[in-house]
């Protein structure tokens, strides 16, 4: 059974970072993330006690927030727990007051990302050898998926 939560500060960089040690392969890691502070915020997924997920996000300022990273163990890609997060932060941010949320999104990933409803600006940019690009979300429109519009 898939559990998820959000684990805050030192206990939940802590996890997240066990973690992502243990899945250094995966896609949309941000290493240089190392903050535990009180203004961060890690939402972990658990499959019958394993986790099998992990986002982490930060607040910029009173209005914005970023995601640092998102990961999901392979096994689990496709099957809409990638969605379930990006739907998590997203309410925790609207939740705190935030109005925007950031991200540097591999390249790789943008269709990802946009059908989580952030749209890519700027130039592509160079992270750790492969192609990234800013992507923001107004937290204040409703975002529905394209199946849901009809």
């Amino acid at each position: 059974m898939l559990e998820f939560k959000f684990i805050y500060g030192s206990d939940g960089y802590n996890t997240a970072k066990e973690f992502m040690k243990e899945s250094s392969d995966e896609v949309g890691i941000n290493e240089s993330f190392t903050d535990s502070s009180d203004k961060t915020w890690h939402f972990v997924g658990y499959d019958k006690g394993r986790i099998i997920a992990a986002a982490g996000m930060y607040l910029l300022d009173e209005r914005n927030v970023k995601i640092a990273f998102v990961t999901v163990c392979r096994d689990y890609r496709r099957q809409y727990v990638g969605d379930l997060i990006m739907k998590a932060l997203a309410d925790k941010a609207v939740a705190i007051g935030c109005t925007k949320a950031l991200i540097e999104a591999p390249v790789s990933e943008m269709g990802f990302f946009e059908f989580a409803g952030y749209k890519a600006y700027g130039s592509e940019f160079e992270n750790g050898g492969k192609p990234y690009i800013m992507m923001s979300k107004d937290l204040t429109v409703v975002h529905m998926c394209s199946r849901c519009k009809d």
